[in-house]
């Protein structure tokens, strides 16, 4: 009697382990690959994207999720003033999330417009004018019950969406940015690339994986600049024109004695730099 007793409540303590893995399976995601991105501070840049042209196929969907209760993905747009921009956020093919955009100004605090249309699974668009030329911040979370008691937010495996940034009206106004460092090292990775006009930043890219730098860009003259932690390490001018793809000549800036490598006199020479601007 008693043996049954341990083996029923074994049996028991399986189940309820089990179904705290299914819920927990249910309810949880991975995190995707923008993570961590729930604050303004953290917020990954969206590039422009243009369905009608041919070199589209440089800018892909962001994709995201909402993989815990408290997730909420933040972006950015650098914007020209007087121009239109999109933000579009659709669900996954059968995911069932319930997505709302707000659009914040450059401070990431003054909420400038929100859209929710309070059905799960479907698209979500906001439009605005800018009205001054730099950073807007974009807030996307599940809709919020206390505002809307039909609200069912979706969190975990079925919480996948997708999110682009367009100009809806005619003359597209951005082309396509690329620059490559060689050699490729991890301190490559660590650089960051930037776009001025009159000291005013329009753009901003970091290095890929395979040490290139990519960003859709307003057309016009720029300033074009590489930082290292926070070290200016590169300049140059740019013309982006519409629609076109610009590939920049970097002179290896990490490369300081020109041998095609990184070693240890790269090293020296540039801890010397930064040790004279200091």
């Amino acid at each position: 009697m008693v043996y049954t007793k341990s083996i029923s409540n074994n049996a028991l303590l399986l189940l309820i382990i089990g179904l705290i893995l299914i819920y927990q399976a249910t309810v949880y995601a991975e995190q995707d690959r923008f993570e961590p991105d729930n604050s303004k501070e953290s917020a990954n840049v969206i590039y422009l994207t243009n369905p009608d042209d041919p070199n589209n196929e440089h800018v892909k969907p962001q994709l995201h999720n909402f993989y815990s209760e408290d997730d909420q993905d933040w972006i950015k747009v650098f914007a020209v003033k007087d121009q239109t921009y999109k933000i579009t956020v659709e669900p996954l093919k059968n995911m069932e999330c319930n997505p709302m955009i707000e659009l914040y100004a450059d401070d990431g605090q003054t909420l400038l417009d929100s859209v929710d249309h309070y059905f799960s699974g479907k698209e979500e668009n906001l439009s605005w004018d800018s009205e001054y030329n730099g950073v807007y911040y974009i807030n996307i979370r599940q809709c919020d019950p206390l505002y809307d008691e039909t609200c069912k937010p979706v969190y975990g495996e079925l919480s996948h969406y997708s999110v682009i940034c367009s100009k809806p009206y005619a003359g597209a106004g951005f082309g396509y940015v690329y620059a490559q460092m060689m050699p490729c090292t991890q301190i490559t990775k660590n650089l960051l690339a930037k776009t001025f006009y009159n000291n005013k930043q329009y753009g901003e890219a970091e290095c890929l994986p395979e040490c290139n730098f990519f960003m859709t860009h307003e057309a016009g003259t720029w300033d074009f600049v590489i930082y290292a932690f926070d070290k200016l390490l590169f300049k140059t001018s740019i013309t982006v024109k519409e629609l076109d793809v610009l590939n920049i000549p970097i002179n290896h800036p990490c490369d300081t004695n020109k041998n095609g490598l990184f070693d240890l006199s790269d090293t020296i020479n540039i801890f010397k730099k930064i040790a004279e601007k200091q």
